[in-house]
């Protein structure tokens, strides 16, 4: 997958996380599962499994998190970040915004596990991976693990 193919396929799911999301009613567990396969392995499956699917349970369970307008606002949030951060340089400057903006984003929706599960383990990761396929690498993530614990 080419670098504009990830981008646009990124968009894709985001967009898809976000009904879901918005809709957390109508979503069953056949539903994520088919976008989990769809999604194949990696962020983008963590997105539907992790990420929608735990808040979907929460939602459905009567723990809201965030409110409907809240979920639309922290996605395209994210989406913004990503979008900003996905012509990754690799420089240490670079890894130090995109850890400070993520850290804001989170700051700014309380700290709720579903905002850090979309900030770090899905968009930060799939900038890792974007890096990682732009550099020719298989695994890169000690580097920036590295720039996260500052």
């Amino acid at each position: 997958m080419t670098e504009k193919e990830l981008k646009e396929y990124w968009y894709a799911a985001y967009a898809r996380a976000l009904v879901m999301l918005q809709h957390p009613e109508r979503v069953t567990e056949k539903e994520i599962a088919a976008c989990i396969r769809q999604a194949g392995k990696g962020v983008f499956n963590r997105l539907f499994c992790l990420v929608v699917w735990q808040e979907v349970k929460r939602e459905k369970a009567g723990e809201c998190s965030l409110s409907k307008e809240q979920y639309k606002a922290a996605i395209t949030d994210v989406w913004r970040l990503f979008k900003q951060y996905s012509g990754v340089d690799g420089s240490g400057a670079y890894w130090d915004n995109l850890v400070n903006d993520l850290c804001k984003v989170i700051e700014r929706y309380q700290g709720r596990m579903f905002i850090i599960e979309l900030a770090v383990n899905v968009t930060l990761e799939a900038i890792e991976d974007i890096w990682c396929r732009k550099e020719g690498k298989a695994a890169c993530f000690p580097k920036i693990r590295k720039t996260q614990e500052k």
